[in-house]
């Protein structure tokens, strides 16, 4: 058994929440992605294969099951009210409203099964001022912050080359499923999971988008790098085949290791020995109080971005293993395929003949089957035809042993609360 394998979730998301079921697929869930006539409009994503397959929902429909079915219409309404009333999760993202005008909005469905977790992921958020506002992942990612420390200083912000906004979302929202799944196991009641991609993306800023709140610098575009006010951290580096990314920053936490990479650079004949043994702990208050000038800086830089030059992405890579520095190679797709290290962690997928991102973990062996690509509406019938209930009693039988009466509070001198408690005891339960 693995971590999820006795939860079924219903997964209505295009490729705006698709990660969330993937996710939940991978820790062992049964994932149904219950799909509109034709399929999900994220199998018209490009890239595709050779026999016009979109790898983009390939990547992540991976292990789930297809039923297709038009919610629309008053037929595909009840079907999907029906396979609610057996499932443990729905996951959905239609645009803010738009089940509520087909009666299937989280509280319609929690009369049918109490214990339903639903999660919904949207631009916005399901309520707000800007609830209804026409998004794409770009606008969300450059509303939500981290747009503006993406690109060069001296032009307009960038977005990031594969869409990241709604798989942050989807990640998010996969998290607190699982959290709302421990709660039920205790309660015995789903919750709505309301979550907001613009939200999410702040977290993507690392504290940046906190600037004004805290009166700090604010963290600007550096190419490649940070700009903290008037000074420019470098991250990104040249190598011989590439580039590579070097934390060039100071303070008790990380200054040591630049004092590592700068003898290291001194070594190889790339600077002398009064820079390699500058102060790298307290670098940063002296550029600060002008102690250091920041064209000395721009030196030291110069002289990392040559030495880094000289070598290939292994040789560094290599040299940060065995000198503890902080750098790794930034990999290219073929990198990744060439890695000895997912290949010795058997970290790849073959399915059909196509190479796939495995598990990043592992919490069971995998069937083999599990993990090949359905069609539209494969397991549509035996899907409706096969009845479920939930992987939790639900709270109205959860009566403690004391006191079965319905819907009857059970007393304080009760010493059986069951696990989970039921209903009644659980609010007296709690203040305990």
């Amino acid at each position: 058994m693995t971590l999820l394998s006795p939860y079924r979730v219903l997964d209505l998301t295009d490729d705006r929440g698709h990660l969330a079921g993937f996710i939940l697929a991978r820790l062992g869930a049964e994932v149904i992605a219950v799909e509109p006539p034709g399929g999900s409009p994220a199998r018209r994503l490009g890239p595709f294969d050779a026999s016009g397959t979109s790898l983009t929902h390939a990547s992540y429909a991976r292990g789930k099951k297809s039923v297709e079915l038009d919610i629309t219409t008053a037929g595909g309404a009840d079907a999907l009210r029906q396979l609610a009333a057996g499932a443990d999760v729905l996951l959905e993202s239609a645009p803010p409203g738009h089940m509520a005008s087909l009666g299937l909005e989280p509280e319609a469905l929690a009369e049918i099964n109490p214990a339903l977790v639903t999660a919904s992921i949207s631009p916005f958020g399901q309520t707000g001022p800007k609830a209804g506002w026409a998004a794409t992942d770009l606008t969300v990612w450059a509303s939500g912050g981290p747009m503006h420390m993406c690109g060069d200083e001296d032009r307009a912000p960038l977005g990031v080359g594969v869409p990241q906004a709604f798989l942050h979302a989807a990640g998010q929202a996969a998290a607190a499923t699982v959290l709302a799944l421990v709660e039920r196991s205790r309660s015995g009641l789903g919750q709505h999971i309301d979550v907001s991609a613009q939200a999410v993306a702040m977290n993507s800023t690392m504290s940046s988008v906190l600037c004004s709140l805290v009166n700090a610098p604010l963290t600007l575009r550096g190419g490649g790098g940070i700009r903290s006010g008037p000074i420019r951290l470098r991250v990104v580096y040249p190598a011989k085949d590439g580039y590579v990314s070097f934390t060039h920053v100071f303070g008790a936490a990380i200054g040591p290791a630049t004092g590592r990479m700068m003898a290291l650079v001194h070594e190889a004949g790339f600077c002398d020995e009064a820079t390699a043994n500058k102060d790298w702990v307290q670098y940063g208050m002296a550029l600060g109080d002008g102690r250091e000038t920041l064209d000395d800086f721009e030196r030291v830089k110069d002289c990392v971005a040559a030495f880094t030059a000289s070598r290939t992405k292994d040789e560094l890579f290599a040299l940060a293993l065995e000198r503890r520095l902080l750098l790794a190679p930034v990999a290219t797709t073929a990198d990744l395929v060439a890695s000895e290290q997912l290949a010795s962690r058997d970290y790849w997928d073959v399915v059909d003949g196509e190479r796939y991102p495995g598990h990043w973990m592992k919490p069971g062996p995998s069937n083999g089957s599990a993990d090949r690509v359905p069609a539209v509406g494969e397991h549509t019938a035996e899907i409706l035809a096969r009845p479920r209930q939930p992987a939790v009693s639900t709270p109205q039988s959860r009566r403690c042993p004391s006191d079965r009466s319905r819907g009857s509070r059970c007393s304080t001198s009760c010493g059986q609360w069951p696990d989970p408690p039921c209903l009644a005891c659980w609010p007296t339960q709690a203040r305990r």
